[in-house]
């Protein structure tokens, strides 16, 4: 049991408050949708302020906060009287440090020496608030290039994590050795069952109440975890944020590799704020969301965000953020990159079939862009029967170069007239890529009963952990 105690505070343009202590208890009980959660509240009204006391069930301070924080939240947003009044200095300090009950206008207690000063409070007179522990979970398959710096961005964070899983999912390199190299836990799977698996295997290997998922071939920024934790902290309807990638890649391999930093950068950067999709990348969700939503689908070896995301939104807001950034090694040549996208797009015409079009989904690509790609395959062959059906492609593809003008901007600034030229003809070989992949699947879906998601798969053997 833990007391969470907050101030609620009326701005200048806010009515003031006219209701009576008993009655702002009952409009606070009536916002808990578990009433079990809540097992007693105090309350003390004035017209400017109102100060609340919370007795809350839960398994952390920082559950306990959140428990309260949505109560408060609730009303506010939903109570007239209420409008444009703010939260002020919640805080959960715990019930066995306390010798007698706290009241709500004194959370560290009459006659006790007072709280140590703080930043935001330097007078003191404040409890500390309660920061939720953090499991790093780290799928890895063949990525013995990028684990070290993967690993070594984790531990440099200034948020440090209860403990970093790495799921090794059957890997040949040298991974495994890179990675007990480090202090964190190793679970190694003894076949390759893909990243849904191995992420749920991390899951179930980690204790922090917060699970952040970090790909091994993305580094992040030393204040990520933080910045990841203060969100989800400011915002209890908010189920799981998730970051960006930086323009540059972790390992500069080459123009294919620039390439790819650059349009991941933008399409992540551009959609930034309240989203339906989560990309697991570099993403945290609170593990009791997490225990809500369900596992990773272990069928979908890509497009498994998306999946997941459907099941998400569903209960939980989704937020992107350039505050949680990561730096990600990609493919560096022409022809795996045309075939990792073919391969990836299989899966996009299942996934959205079984999920239905969900408004505010993050593309990565304008749709008439890909529109336009699709219209020009399917007209090419025209030019068989006259050279002047060529026009058609031609427009086709004019249509497309014209279809994102912002990322066209963004190229042309970051690297010039020339690399924009290049960047347009290798942006349309990976929508031809996209397409073709997408139809593909498509079929392949039709007929084969085991391909796309919401299938089992056969049992495997059991993962150890080292």
């Amino acid at each position: 049991m833990y007391v969470v105690t907050a101030l609620l505070l009326r701005q200048p343009d806010a009515p003031r408050n006219t209701q009576n202590a008993a009655a702002l208890t009952t409009l606070l009980r009536s916002c808990t949708p578990d009433r079990s959660q809540i097992a007693h509240l105090r309350v003390q009204v004035g017209p400017e302020r109102v100060d609340v006391a919370l007795f809350v069930s839960a398994q952390s301070p920082w559950l306990a906060e959140r428990a309260a924080l949505a109560v408060i939240t609730r009303m506010l947003r939903g109570t007239p009287a209420f409008e444009g009044w703010v939260v002020s200095g919640l805080r959960c300090p715990d019930l066995d440090q306390l010798h007698e009950l706290r009241t709500p206008a004194d959370p560290c207690g009459a006659g006790d020496a007072p709280c140590p000063p703080t930043q935001e409070n330097p007078r003191g007179g404040t409890m500390p608030r309660a920061r939720p522990s953090v499991s790093v979970i780290i799928p890895n398959y063949n990525y013995e290039k990028t684990l070290r710096a993967c690993l070594e961005s984790v531990f440099a964070q200034s948020h440090p994590p209860l403990d970093v899983v790495v799921v090794d999912d059957a890997s040949t390199d040298t991974s495994r050795d890179i990675a007990r190299q480090f202090p964190c836990v190793l679970v190694a799977s003894p076949v390759n069952r893909g990243v849904s698996a191995a992420r749920n295997l991390g899951v179930a290997a980690s204790r922090g109440e917060i699970l952040f998922f970090l790909d091994s071939d993305t580094a992040l920024a030393p204040d990520a975890l933080a910045n990841a934790v203060d969100l989800l902290l400011s915002d209890p309807e908010t189920g799981c944020v998730h970051g960006i990638l930086a323009p540059e890649p972790l390992f500069d391999d080459g123009p294919v590799e620039r390439y790819h930093a650059l349009h991941a950068h933008f399409w992540r950067r551009r959609g930034v704020g309240i989203v339906r999709t989560a990309f697991f990348a570099l993403a945290a969700i609170p593990r009791a969301v997490f225990e809500e939503t369900g596992p990773f689908d272990e069928n979908l070896r890509d497009s498994e965000d998306v999946e997941y995301s459907g099941r998400l939104a569903a209960r939980h807001r989704i937020r992107m953020t350039e505050t949680v950034i990561g730096r990600h090694d990609d493919v560096d040549k022409y022809g795996d990159m045309l075939r990792e996208q073919y391969r990836r797009s299989q899966l996009l015409i299942p996934t959205a079939a079984v999920q239905q079009a969900r408004a505010g989904g993050l593309t990565a690509n304008r749709p008439l862009g890909v529109v336009a790609t699709g219209l020009a395959i399917a007209t090419a062959p025209l030019g068989f029967l006259s050279l002047w059906l060529l026009l058609l492609p031609a427009l086709c593809v004019a249509v497309f170069t014209a279809s994102d003008p912002g990322l066209s901007r963004f190229v042309r600034q970051s690297r010039g007239w020339r690399y924009l030229l290049w960047f347009t003809a290798v942006h349309f070989t990976v929508h031809i890529a996209l397409v073709l992949g997408a139809v593909h699947g498509a079929v392949r879906w039709r007929l084969d009963p085991n391909f796309g998601p919401g299938r089992t798969r056969r049992p495997v053997a059991a993962p150890t952990t080292q």
